[in-house]
């Protein structure tokens, strides 16, 4: 996938390595700090910080959705138009990764790939070579359930693509 495809939408590198190692400053630092991580896990209440993060997640995917059907509609896509649709999940956890793998593979062609950093590996999975048909609300609730899905792996729902062939 290209990055500057004009129907990817997601990821967020400036905070996924810091979230997801579970780094925090000291409190004495919290807005003093000029950091890329704006996401703070504390550890008075980590679950609390990781519930925030992915509803942070889930809302940022589901605007994403939205201006993406947008941009879909505006190019003169309709309902009937078949898609191919590629996305990307991200962990740190190689057995949470896999396991994820092999829930979306039932619908999905599905492999797993290490990413640059390291303990990082990606779930790349496409519905190539064939396609599918979307409304709009079927997509906004196809980008909630991939968000969903990711976080029952403690995964992030990176990125995804809507390409008409």
């Amino acid at each position: 996938m290209e990055s500057d495809h004009p129907a990817r939408f997601g990821e967020d590198q400036d905070n996924r390595a810091n979230i997801l190692n579970g780094h925090c400053w000291p409190k004495s630092d919290v807005g003093k700090r000029a950091s890329p991580c704006r996401y703070w896990v504390t550890p008075d209440d980590p679950q609390k910080s990781w519930d925030a993060y992915y509803n942070r997640i889930s809302g940022r995917r589901l605007a994403e959705a939205a201006l993406l059907w947008g941009g879909i509609e505006a190019a003169g896509a309709t309902e009937e138009t078949v898609f191919a649709l590629d996305f990307v999940h991200f962990g740190n956890n190689r057995a949470d990764v896999d396991n994820l793998a092999r829930q979306l593979s039932e619908h999905y062609s599905t492999e797993v790939s290490a990413r640059s950093e390291a303990n990082y590996w990606n779930v790349i999975g496409t519905t190539r070579p064939g396609g599918i048909c979307l409304t709009k609300d079927q997509h906004a609730a196809w980008v909630e359930f991939m968000v969903d899905v990711a976080r029952s792996y403690a995964c992030v729902f990176a990125e995804w693509t809507l390409e008409a062939p």
